[in-house]
This record gives C-alpha cells, structure tokens and sequence, in this order.
C-alpha cells in the first residue's frame, strides 16, 4: 500500500513528529509513503496532477483546528477526481471527529496513531474489514462507526525513530541544520486550557511515558550522523520532569550527542541551580 500524506504550511511549521512516526511503523511493515505540501499547489487541477502522479491508495492527512475546514474542501476535491479514500488524524479530529460527516473524510483517527493506522492500512490491503478498529471512526456505505480509543502505548522504546526521510523534500525543515525529536508523550500537569486536559478524557493507560535515554542518544547520534544536524529541538510539551531521568540523560547529552538544544519547560519545575547547571554544561 502506498500512503501520500497531504501537509500544509502550518503543519510543515517543524517536522510533524507524529506523522513522520505513522509513517516509520508504516515503512517497518512494508508500506510505502510519500508526502506534498497542498500549500505549493494551491490550484485544484495542480493539486490533483501532484496527487495522482504519485499513485497513492490512500490520503492521510493530519490538521489542527482553523486549518481542517481548508484540508477537507482539498480532500473534497481530490475524492471527486481521483476516487481516493481518505483518514484524517491530528489533534482537531481527536477532539472533533464529526468531521467524519463531511464528504472529505472517510476515516478518522483519534488519539495515538501509529497501530491504529497500521491495521486501517493492512485490512485495506488485504480486503479486510477494519470498521471496528480502535480509535477510527469509519464512514462506510452512509453509516458511521464509532470505536472507543484504546490505552496510551507505554512502551515508547518499541516504536521505530521518526521518519526524518518523508520530510526530506521541504528544504525550509533543513536549511537551519535543526533536528526535531521527542522524548516523551504526555504531560504531568493539568492546566485547563491546554490540549492535555481534554486529552485526558478520551484516554486511558498512562499519561506521561518517556522513552528510555540509551534510545534517544542512539537516535540523535544516528540522525546527526546521516543529517549534519548542527542543533536539536526537544519538542517534549514539558521536557524537565523526571529529575532521575534527567540526571541520566543530560550527561549523556553533554559527552556523546555535544550539541545545543532547547526544550520547553515551565517556571515551577525550575527550582534546583544544579539542573540548571546540567542544562548548561549538557
């Protein structure tokens, strides 16, 4: 099965580390995937000519709220031209997968991707039913039908590190020499106006999970030596918890990876001068 994932301008702000995963569990399994930005192709008829000379049995396409009702009017046209079925993941889906009504839209994922679109993509080559998978909603024949969501993977080690080759085609992601990574899913906080709050109705099993710091030294060493990347981005929504994780990491960080970084944080978890010392040194 070949994949093309639709991206944007905003979604192609950084690397969407969400996709580029999908897409590596993907490509481990024997898929095929690919990826265009609709910006580039703002023209319909250009859109459909980008679309159809990469062959795809499916759209993917992930959105954020402000940009879906844009993606569904491309995802309208691209399925009256060229028949393709359609899933839509990403965080407005998750929280508003009634855009499965709208005729753009076949397949809604909500919540973690990865396995969820592994099996959606294997039952459509194999001829199988995936209406009751976990976590899609699936348009077939008129009727809608509507899975619950399954546990939060806990082992973020099992996962294959990001497909950094889908996004390899948008120059402006490179020309900075900035690597894009996450250490972990999740957040410890609840603060009623971020996504995490409302992420925790839907979800179960834990809710923060942090890859081990052996996996992600492997990677970033891998990635800087394939890539020439000459600074890292920790895309983490909190990137300074776990202060026994940390106290592993960071030197780890500072004599086997030397390069600078930045992570967010916020001000209550910043009250030791000897992890800010680790951050300076690391």
């Amino acid at each position: 099965m070949k994949v093309l994932f639709l991206f944007d301008d905003l979604i192609l702000g950084q690397e969407p580390i969400g996709v580029t995963t999908i897409s590596a569990v993907l490509k481990q399994n024997g898929h095929e995937c690919e990826a265009i930005n609709s910006d580039q192709t703002p023209n319909p008829s250009d859109l459909i000519e980008a679309v159809a000379k990469r062959k795809p049995n499916l759209l993917a396409v992930s959105t954020c709220t402000g940009q879906h009702k844009e993606m569904l009017a491309r995802t309208r046209i691209l399925k009256e031209a060229l028949g393709l079925p359609v899933i839509y993941g990403g965080p407005h889906p998750t929280f508003f997968p009634e855009m499965i009504e709208d005729p753009g839209a076949d397949v809604v994922c909500r919540s973690e991707g990865e396995y969820p679109m592994l099996e959606y993509v294997t039952a459509m080559q194999e001829g199988r039913d995936y209406r009751n998978t976990p976590n899609l909603w699936v348009k077939k024949d008129g009727e809608i039908t509507r899975n619950g969501v399954r546990p939060n993977l806990d082992d973020l080690d099992s996962l294959p590190f990001s497909d950094k080759e889908l996004v390899r085609p948008f120059e402006h992601l490179w020309k900075d020499g900035i690597g894009y990574f996450i250490t972990a899913r999740g957040c410890p906080f609840d603060c009623t106006f971020c996504y995490n709050h409302a992420q925790r109705e839907i979800e179960s099993g834990p809710n923060v999970r942090r890859r081990s710091p052996a996996n992600v030294i492997k990677e970033l060493i891998e990635t800087k030596e394939r890539y020439g990347f000459r600074y890292i981005a920790f895309q983490d929504d909190v990137f300074l918890i776990q202060n026994r994780w940390l106290n592993d990491f960071l030197p780890m960080m500072r004599d086997q990876v030397r390069l600078p970084f930045h992570c967010h944080s916020i001000a209550n978890v910043m009250r030791s001068e000897e992890l800010t010392a680790q951050l300076a040194e690391a």
